[in-house]
Formats: C-alpha cells, structure tokens, sequence
C-alpha cells in the first residue's frame, strides 16, 4: 500500500515540475534529500515521528531545507508533513527517480566485481548495455573482494553472474547432486 501511495506522490511531483518548468532543481533536491534521509538518523527519526505538531514540522522542514533546496521542493515537503507522509519520503525519492528513468529511457545497471575496473572495461560493458536494452545506461559499481575474480551485472531483477564465486558454487552443487 505505502508503496503505491509514494509512487503517486513521486508521479505527480514529477509531472508538476514538469508543468512549472522546475525539473532540474526537482531533480537535484531529491538526490538532496535522498542522502540526508539515508545519512542523518535524527532525519530519518524527525521523519517517522507524525506526534510532533504539524507548526513544529512546517518549521522544522523550513530551517533544515528554506536555503538547501528550492521552495518549489520545500513546498512539497510541507504537504507531505500536512499529510502524514514524511514516513514515505525516501519511498518517494526512489519512485521518483525510477519514474524519470522511464520517462527518459534511462536503465541504471550495478556491476560487482572483485577489484576495481579499468574505466575502459566499465564503458565497455555500459556500451553493451546500451546497445541491448536500447536505453541510456547510468552504471553504478562496486567492489566485493567475496566473488574471488569475474563480474555481476544487475539490471532490474536480471543478474548476469559470471564470478569465479558463482562458478565454484555450480560446481559444488554438480558434484554434490552427483555424488
């Protein structure tokens, strides 16, 4: 439920950017907020406690954000606190960033690997991507020393493994179902 409530709130904060010619600073104010709600517990707190007086939270959001983000944004925030929603904004953030990737043929894909990629292998790989899925690709990457040598590629539900991890671990199950 709380999920469909935030895509409706991440859709028409998009579509009402949109319409104000706001997008830009829209986008730039939610990957704002995203890395507060993610890196301040006491915001994240603030956020899930609907207690405090709706005057409380409208100065509250007001101090923390009147000079961060633009009022278009700010705005937005006070209507979620008036509507008991601040709980659903980090939902929100994630809804509408996937929103406007599908709005703008954008595919975000996460590549793993054991140690870091040469620059040139990463666009090697996004260029692929690219070429499959006909989407622009935005490639977030990390490492995990745990899969030994190889690459994952995570695009949507779809994982393309080919670590030395997941090859050894096909292969016990092999030996085991034989055996």
């Amino acid at each position: 439920m709380s999920h469909r409530i935030a895509q409706r709130y991440a859709e028409a904060l998009y579509e009402t950017a949109i319409a104000h010619k706001k997008l830009e600073e829209v986008c730039s104010d939610v990957k704002y907020l995203k890395e507060i709600y993610v890196n301040s517990p006491d915001f994240k707190r603030f956020c899930h406690m609907p207690s405090l007086r709706l005057e409380t939270r409208f100065k509250i959001l007001h101090d923390i954000f009147a000079s961060k983000t633009s009022s278009f944004t700010e705005n937005f925030l006070l209507l979620l606190a008036k509507k008991n929603r601040l709980n659903l904004l980090n939902l929100i953030c994630q809804q509408f960033d996937n929103f406007f990737a599908e709005k703008h043929n954008i595919q975000k894909i996460y590549i793993k690997s054991s140690h870091e990629l040469p620059e040139n292998r990463i666009h090697s790989i996004s260029n692929h991507m690219k070429t499959k899925l006909h989407k622009e690709i935005v490639v977030h990457f990390s490492t995990d020393g745990s899969l030994l040598g190889g690459v994952r590629i995570q695009v949507n539900d779809n994982v393309y493994d080919n670590t030395i991890k997941s090859k050894l671990n096909k292969l016990r199950q092999t030996i085991l179902s034989t055996g």
